[in-house]
């Protein structure tokens, strides 16, 4: 059981399974995004240089490499675990406390991005 201020490896092991989900899922979006991006253009001789159908591909594309990065620090901290584990439950002032908010903020960030450019696509239908 946690207490306010803490987090235990239990805690922890439920955010990365529910991040590492949520990754799956926004990468599985995006690469439905890219390829409808690529079905436009081929459909659509004056969308293949439009800028803002650019733009979009190429956010998507950066999105999907910080969720990379997102699911790589998740790998990273899930290998520190056991070295760690005597310490736990955590406090705000121990490293994987701040590395475990980092990852939530990063989780965050993504989901907006992600919203963001799903809005950003409505314009774009044949």
């Amino acid at each position: 059981m946690s207490h306010a201020g803490t987090i235990s490896i239990p805690d922890i092991d439920f955010d990365y399974k529910i991040w590492k989900n949520r990754i799956a899922f926004l990468r599985n979006r995006i690469r439905l995004y890219q390829a409808r991006i690529k079905e436009l253009k081929a459909a659509s001789p004056e969308w293949k240089h439009e800028q803002n159908l650019l733009e979009l591909e190429l956010a998507f594309h950066s999105l999907r490499n910080d969720l990379i990065d997102v699911q790589t620090e998740i790998r990273v901290q899930e290998e520190q675990i056991p070295s760690h584990a005597p310490d736990y439950p955590i406090t705000e002032t121990h490293q994987d406390f701040d590395s475990h908010e980092t990852i939530n903020l990063m989780m965050k960030d993504a989901s907006m991005k992600m919203d963001e450019l799903e809005r950003a696509f409505l314009p774009y239908r044949l």
